[in-house]
């Protein structure tokens, strides 16, 4: 799915979550893909304050149940 990443050159580029922060939607603008790799990972939060890790992880603070609803799904 989407482009290669100029730093793991795959294609680790996931979707925002659904369920991210508005601050981390503001963030990002109309992008509406975030890196998985450490090294997009560590470029984004350069850029943005952001991060998927630290999306979800805000995410699953602010929503522990749908975390764990999702943990059940898998």
């Amino acid at each position: 799915m989407g482009p290669y990443c100029k730093f793991c050159q795959n294609r680790c580029f996931v979707h925002m979550p659904a369920d991210a922060p508005p601050e981390a939607l503001a963030a990002y603008g109309t992008s509406t893909i975030v890196a998985t790799c450490a090294a997009g990972q560590a470029f984004e939060i350069e850029r943005t304050g952001w991060s998927y890790d630290h999306i979800k992880a805000a995410a699953s603070i602010a929503a522990p149940e749908i975390e764990r609803l999702q943990a059940m799904c898998e």
